[in-house]
């Protein structure tokens, strides 16, 4: 986030309209000319900006956007990986000028019990019976998606990331120049490492979010909790 135009030092943004008919987007603002209005289908019901914002580090031209994969800066002194984020939203705020809004991904060296023998984890038929250790260890470079929204300042953002699906990640060999920064996602956490989803189609969702990145955010929120175990009539159909 960048609370004045002073913050966004080093920093240039655009302001996108709709999409064009020709499904193109173009430029109506940008730095430093300061925004003095808005501009028509630019606000939710709430009063929040929906505009599509697209920033731009002027140092290395860095640009980041919904759905940008990010390295942020990691301030825990017990911490030495950066952080991994997903750009959920930028836009014009109330209390600040701009807000980044990100949802993070919990890496393995993040999980409150590092020792765990994975007994969250469901099958593929979505049992939460206990499972073996081997058949759901965590994969090389493996992250997981939270719920867990945030705002995030710029100038603690240190690269892009790379996050893919577990069909595109088995295509690629994970060496020296690219362990740091190319991930695989496919299963949903809660904020803290206690339950884990089953395994996902990563690029389905992350359609979602480059759609509406509040429906993204409704489905990480719903595939993070432990499914609940609805009693059944002797018919087999659960009671209303």
């Amino acid at each position: 986030m960048a609370k004045t135009l002073k913050h966004l030092e080093g920093w240039q943004y655009s302001l996108l309209s709709e999409e064009n008919s020709n499904g193109s987007s173009s430029v109506l603002d940008s730095t430093p000319v300061r925004r003095t209005r808005r501009l028509r289908g630019d606000t939710r019901s709430d009063g929040s900006s929906n505009a599509g914002l697209i920033l731009k580090r002027e140092a290395d031209e860095l640009e980041i956007r919904q759905g940008s994969y990010l390295l942020i800066e990691n301030t825990a002194e017990d911490e030495e990986f950066p952080n991994i984020a997903v750009v959920k939203e930028i836009s014009f705020g109330t209390d600040d000028f701009i807000e980044l809004k990100v949802c993070w991904f919990m890496r393995q060296e993040q999980l409150v019990n590092e020792d765990t023998e994975k007994k969250n984890l469901p099958d593929e038929k979505g049992s939460n019976e206990e499972t073996s250790k081997e058949k759901y260890d965590f994969k090389q470079n493996e992250i997981f998606i939270t719920p867990f929204v945030d705002k995030v300042k710029v100038n603690n953002i240190l690269n892009k990331a790379i996050v893919l699906s577990e069909k595109n990640f088995s295509e690629i060999i994970i060496d020296d120049s690219n362990s740091d920064t190319t991930f695989l996602c496919r299963r949903v956490s809660d904020n803290i490492g206690s339950y884990f989803s089953k395994i996902i189609a990563w690029d389905d969702y992350f359609d979602i979010l480059l759609k509406d990145s509040d429906a993204f955010y409704h489905a990480m929120k719903d595939l993070s909790v432990k499914p609940s175990i609805h009693p059944r009539s002797k018919s087999g159909t659960p009671f209303s």
